[in-house]
């Protein structure tokens, strides 16, 4: 058994997101902006330029869709 992952993150499983435009008014999930999604699951990746793992977001968006966004595309409802 492994103690659990303290290492901090934007949202968890069955948090509600919105997704939302970055400050330049870009985001990579355009055709979803407004929209809400439940995070299903948080996939922690490794990267060999940084010293520890990416977090990507496994969501269900109220569109049906199952996207994979990073921290950056959303906001916590």
């Amino acid at each position: 058994m492994q103690p659990p992952d303290n290492r901090r993150r934007k949202a968890d499983a069955g948090d509600k997101i919105i997704f939302v435009l970055d400050s330049q008014g870009l985001s990579q999930y355009w055709a979803h902006n407004g929209h809400t999604a439940t995070i299903e699951a948080v996939k922690l990746q490794p990267q060999n330029h940084r010293p520890s793992p990416r977090a990507v977001y496994v969501v269900h968006c109220e569109c049906g869709m199952e996207l994979h966004p990073r921290s950056t595309a959303f906001e916590l409802v």
